[in-house]
């Protein structure tokens, strides 16, 4: 199991576990539930398309930061 989905399991476990619990505004559990979803999908995609995620990620990474020292 990846690492994005473990973090996206345990993010909707703690809103779907703190919304039963506590009175928690819709905002947060919204959020909450977003950055699990963000999390979920990098997470379950097949192995081929993943491996493209990341290269394409990393090659942005490394132009933003060429970007900036330029400035």
């Amino acid at each position: 199991m990846r690492t994005e989905l473990k973090i996206a399991l345990l993010l909707f476990a703690v809103n779907t576990t703190f919304g039963h619990l506590f009175a928690m505004p819709e905002f947060i559990r919204g959020l909450l539930f977003g950055l699990s979803i963000v999390f979920m999908v990098p997470g379950i995609i097949p192995e081929k398309n993943y491996q493209k995620f990341k290269k394409r990620q990393k090659n942005k990474i490394l132009f933003l930061r060429k970007l900036v020292r330029a400035h």
